[in-house]
């Protein structure tokens, strides 16, 4: 009878994460914390044979990276907040090396898009229920499409998967696999779907934006297959817009203009708190807080003191905060490490998985302009896992064969 050791675990719990990720909050936390566990675990028992590298190029510039987010918090206008929301963002990016051990094993490699597949369409069912249960996306106070109980960010989650699924289709049917590649299609049909329920247009953008990249970068077909692609595309939308559900969130109503108006004004405040402290920014967590009032029929964002130290401000955009945050040092920190990725994946780029994180890795950045995605667990989680999983990939000379 063979033994279940603890690396075993760790593979099946990344399974696990990767399933639970893009639907339920409260089970996928409940599984990082068992993998937390595991892990620690693990690396205490096997510390002398584990080595942390996984692409030294990407490593230099994590390392550096980290090295000038410690510059921001010593020059913090408060130090001690600015250490909590370090601390804070460094979870953010535990999957790059903590779970390396689990994720270089081929079992992951062969799970990772089914799980993510039957994951994120069971999402659409939970997403489709609530919102024709409630007949609106946002109505009376119901909460927005989002998964079991509506508490998760579904629209950064499908701007990864859609991606995602649009080039493991193009070049399934580009090898002739069309039966693989009909059904990668159905998984980008409802990851839609769930978006449109969803009701969140930056995601949208985001998502297109990615798609196009895609094409761009990696495809190179006759115009009559654009042509045929971009017509499918401007037909599902066209007709799924049509539907009362969907004209609920795009009517010129209090909601919409909240949505428009008040990120407008954060990123105002962002830009004003920036020009304070240009080189090295008021440190995280230390941007000023504001809550909404509605004037004259309209939401203000509003100035206010901190409640407490864990009291931060989200100014939903990920490199407007940035800036505010931790100024040009913390803003070049981002962009090196983003870029040695990007680097990274296109030189490597006829591979399949190089294909797939970076289109996954631009729709996470598109998304990012309009939301702060640091404070998006399950987004960063499954970002971190694509970008970490394709680098062990590529180091083992792994192509879409695997």
């Amino acid at each position: 009878m063979k033994t279940v050791g603890l690396h075993d675990i760790g593979v099946k719990l990344i399974i696990a994460l990767t399933f639970i990720l893009t639907f339920y909050r409260t089970g996928s936390n409940i599984v990082l914390g068992l993998l937390a566990v595991t892990s620690i675990i693990y690396y205490l028992k096997n510390w002398r044979q584990i080595k942390l590298e996984i692409y030294p190029f990407v490593d230099r510039f994590f390392i550096a990276m980290f090295i000038m987010m410690i510059i921001v918090v010593f020059f913090s206008q408060n130090i001690n907040i600015s250490i909590i929301w370090f601390a804070w963002i460094c979870t953010r990016y535990l999957p790059i090396f903590i779970y390396r051990p689990f994720l270089e094993e081929n079992f992951v490699a062969e799970n990772f898009f089914k799980a993510l597949a039957l994951g994120s369409v069971l999402c659409f069912v939970f997403v489709a229920g609530q919102v024709f249960m409630h007949k609106a996306i946002i109505h009376n106070g119901a909460p927005r499409g989002a998964g079991i109980l509506g508490i998760m960010n579904v629209a950064g989650m499908c701007s990864i998967i859609i991606p995602i699924f649009v080039a493991l289709t193009m070049e399934s049917w580009q090898k002739h696999q069309y039966r693989l590649g009909n059904i990668y299609l159905v998984v980008v049909l409802a990851n839609m779907a769930t978006l449109l329920l969803n009701g969140t247009r930056g995601a949208w953008l985001a998502t297109a934006v990615a798609i196009i990249s895609y094409f761009i970068l990696f495809w190179r077909p006759r115009l009559r297959t654009w042509l045929i692609v971009l017509i499918i595309l401007a037909a599902l939308l066209l007709g799924i817009s049509q539907l009362g559900i969907i004209k609920s969130r795009t009517a010129n109503n209090m909601e919409n203009r909240m949505s428009v108006v008040t990120r407008l004004q954060m990123w105002e405040l962002g830009w004003k708190t920036f020009l304070q402290r240009p080189l090295v920014g008021v440190g995280y967590g230390n941007v000023p807080n504001y809550e909404y009032k509605v004037e004259q029929g309209d939401y203000k964002v509003v100035l206010r003191d901190k409640l407490n130290k864990q009291d931060m401000a989200h100014l939903h955009n990920l490199y407007m905060q940035t800036l505010a945050e931790a100024g040009i040092v913390g803003m070049t920190a981002l962009i090196s490490f983003l870029g040695s990725i990007f680097y990274t994946f296109w030189q490597k780029r006829n591979f399949l998985w190089s294909k797939i994180a970076t289109v996954a890795l631009i729709g996470f950045l598109g998304h990012s302009m309009f939301d702060y995605t640091y404070g998006i667990s399950s987004e960063m989680y499954l970002i971190t896992l694509v970008i970490t999983l394709t680098l062990v990939r590529l180091k083992k000379g792994a192509d879409h064969r695997d």
